[in-house]
């Protein structure tokens, strides 16, 4: 798809590609063939902070999508900090790792999403 420049972009979810690594060499792919490369979110908070700080460090990363609604009304119930938009950009957070953590009461048995599966 690159060598034939069949693309204009190259929308990447850090999840799906397999992990902050892989997306990496993704978007570095995509600027060797100067194809802009765009960070993909649906699938939570932590796919969207792996894909900000990719974006930090990949100069041809130009957008970071997210779904609006997750950042008031779901990610505030899943992580341990709030995800503010300023002029339509997401800054990165200060602390180490992704910046962000699962709210610790996700993991306890009496959490309704809590499920364990086993092979």
């Amino acid at each position: 798809v690159l060598q034939r420049r069949a693309a204009d972009y190259a929308m990447i979810d850090p999840t799906w590609v397999g992990g902050i690594s892989e997306t990496r060499r993704a978007a570095e792919l995509a600027q060797a063939f100067n194809v802009p490369a765009l960070m993909h979110d649906c699938t939570g908070p932590l796919t969207l902070f792996a894909g900000l700080h990719i974006s930090a460090s990949c100069t041809n990363v130009t957008y970071q999508e997210t779904v609006r609604a997750h950042l008031k009304t779901l990610y505030p119930h899943l992580i341990d900090d709030t995800v503010t938009v300023r002029n339509g950009h997401l800054p990165l957070p200060a602390r180490p790792g992704l910046g962000v953590r699962l709210l610790p009461e996700l993991f306890s048995p009496d959490h309704p999403g809590y499920r364990i599966t086993r092979l």
